[in-house]
């Protein structure tokens, strides 16, 4: 007698189901997919802004330290013809 029980509530909500996708396939899909897309659409733009920034940075940093190693070697020569 249980069993019966059992299929007949299995049947029902697999009834439930197939009405329930049937009238509302794919809910929600095309929603997250669109998210989805605009999410890795910032997160690349995100991450070729900071590889610019990152460009800049480094070619900043290197003409600072040859600034820096200008300086010093003006600074080097200038005690050199001091004595």
């Amino acid at each position: 007698m249980a069993e019966i029980g059992r299929r007949r509530q299995v049947r029902e909500a697999l009834d439930t189901l197939a009405q329930t996708t049937h009238r509302f396939p794919f809910v929600g899909v095309e929603s997250r997919l669109m998210t989805m897309t605009k999410f890795m659409l910032v997160l690349i733009l995100l991450a070729s802004a900071a590889a610019l920034a990152g460009c800049n940075t480094i070619a900043g940093a290197g003409q600072d330290t040859q600034a820096a190693g200008k300086a010093v070697t003006n600074a080097a020569d200038k005690v050199k013809q001091g004595l």
